[in-house]
């Protein structure tokens, strides 16, 4: 459900809107996917989305 979600808050972005991602755990990039684990926050404009994991495709 959290992907779902974070999905939809993506799309609804311009692209000069930048996304900043952290977490406590392990996170890297798979060619334009990028994953996070632990206590992961994702701020876009003045909303922020806690979750436990996170996974971002970069070309959605």
């Amino acid at each position: 459900m959290i992907q779902f979600a974070f999905g939809i808050f993506l799309v609804l972005g311009t692209q000069q809107d930048q996304i900043e991602i952290t977490a406590a755990g392990p996170q890297g990039w798979e060619e334009h996917i990028y994953h996070a684990k632990d206590n992961v926050v994702v701020t876009y404009r003045d909303m922020r989305l806690t979750a436990d994991e996170v996974t971002y495709d970069d070309n959605a």
